[in-house]
């Protein structure tokens, strides 16, 4: 991973007048000042040239690595933005047992707490969110997938049942460390996002295809209807104006050809009022469908190509965005950034790719596990 400074604006011509003088002076004085802290905040005592160790996790990138098939090595690795420093299987290094679990699907956090989803392993792992040391664990799952956060006290986790086609939202207290209920969905639910007082899931259908998504009133956890949207919908996230995305996968068949006819394609769907208001088509396997953080540019894998659209086009852009594609995106809160997971061979260790929304450039490169596959962030 290179080296990046910052280059601070000369003004070209004299300033006009004092107070503005003044004030770019403060400005600039300000930006060094900080930039000194970060640097002292990443050297070491002895201010020797190693950086200085990372021994906890207040703020930062998570990277969850769902690791090997049939292999419980899933781990989950931490980047510090102001040192640019990886490290790798945090959970291994506070803990005697070196293992999360098999395929590693979310993590979200909860106060001083973090809880790690393995879908293999049908365990939610509850940690110090400070150093990830071992605090406790929920089993009792079967094959979930995703998380959601509805309260301090109530967490959502999708799940598509032993046989992959019993769909259900299990329902975790937090305080008790329990699974409390359950609700029933169609089949294959997955990802969750929060609306007011409604959640609404994409359900894929499991092991068979499915085209809804599902809304539930999270205060009371009653199952209230379901939203016809496109073949397997995958992704959900929320625009600024309060419309509700999914990306539907559709069915790939042919994967040397996603516009083969064997293939069922997918949609880019925006549902407002309960109903699909816009609908987009998309070549089959579309993915990782992510926003920005104003809310309002869409970014997404269509014919393993990178494609930006805005929320109130009318047509899908015909250039791609990026002439590349990855196995996971995410947009990074604090800076801006597109993270793109790069599972390269699927069997040695990652990297992740952070992309300049801005210039659709390449800011730089950190290394990840085995198979990264999603984010979270402190």
């Amino acid at each position: 991973m290179g080296n990046y400074g910052l280059s601070l604006p000369y003004p070209s011509s004299p300033p006009k007048n004092h107070r503005r003088t003044m004030t770019r002076m403060m400005q600039r004085t300000i930006l060094c000042l900080g930039l000194l802290g970060l640097l002292a905040a990443c050297r070491n005592e002895d201010d020797s040239p190693r950086p200085k160790a990372i021994t906890s996790y207040p703020e930062g990138i998570f990277v969850l690595n769902r690791g090997n098939d049939d292999v419980a090595n899933g781990t989950v690795s931490f980047y510090q933005r102001e040192c640019q420093q990886v490290v790798t299987n945090i959970y291994l290094k506070a803990n005697l047992s070196p293992q999360l679990g098999n395929d590693l699907r979310d993590l979200v956090f909860i106060g001083n707490e973090a809880f790690v989803l393995s879908n293999r392993s049908n365990r939610l792992t509850i940690v110090n969110a400070d150093d990830f040391s071992f605090l406790d664990s929920i089993e009792g799952l079967a094959n979930p997938q995703h998380l959601l956060v509805v309260n301090p006290n109530k967490i959502y986790v999708s799940q598509w049942g032993a046989n992959g086609l019993t769909g259900s939202i299990e329902i975790v207290d937090v305080p008790s460390r329990s699974i409390v209920g359950s609700i029933r969905t169609p089949g294959g639910p997955g990802r969750m996002i929060a609306q007011g007082p409604a959640v609404f899931v994409a359900n894929s259908g499991g092991f068979a295809p499915d085209s809804l998504l599902s809304k539930i009133d999270a205060t009371s956890d009653r199952f209230l209807k379901t939203i016809e949207v496109g073949v397997n919908p995958v992704d959900l996230v929320e625009d600024n104006e309060g419309g509700i995305w999914t990306l539907c996968g559709g069915v790939l068949v042919n994967f040397q050809d996603p516009s083969s006819p064997d293939n069922t394609p997918g949609r880019l769907v925006r549902v407002s009022n309960d109903r699909a208001e816009l609908a987009f088509p998309l070549t089959a396997g579309a993915r990782n469908l992510v926003i920005n953080r104003a809310g309002d540019q869409l970014y997404f894998v269509n014919n393993n190509w990178t494609y930006e659209h805005g929320i109130r086009q009318t047509s899908l852009s015909l250039v791609p965005f990026l002439d590349v594609s990855f196995n996971a995106y995410a947009v990074d809160p604090t800076t801006g950034f597109l993270l793109a997971a790069n599972a390269l061979d699927f069997s040695r260790r990652g990297e992740i790719v952070r992309f300049d929304l801005n210039r659709a450039s390449p800011i730089d490169t950190f290394a990840a596990g085995i198979v990264p596959t999603a984010f979270a962030f402190q």
